[in-house]
């Protein structure tokens, strides 16, 4: 969990400066919406656990795709 705190709070920092970074903000709030929601179910529900954590993985992969590409495009462009 301290990995993830950190990677989240590390591109939050280097993408603060550009335009794309309120796209960022906003998935990051809706995965982050996941986790409560995780807690809710309780052990008798692991298959719904389970597919909670798979969406929230899925959106983390999203979100990093769309940080590196734009990064990529906005460097190509200057």
């Amino acid at each position: 969990m301290l990995c993830v705190i950190l990677g989240i709070i590390y591109h939050g920092f280097i993408i603060k400066e550009y335009e794309f970074s309120k796209k960022y903000y906003t998935l990051i709030s809706i995965g982050s919406l996941l986790y409560p929601l995780g807690f809710c179910f309780n052990k008798k529900y692991i298959n719904i656990i389970a597919i909670n954590h798979c969406i929230l993985q899925l959106l983390a992969d999203i979100i990093a795709i769309n940080i590196y590409r734009n990064l990529y495009y906005e460097e190509k462009v200057v």
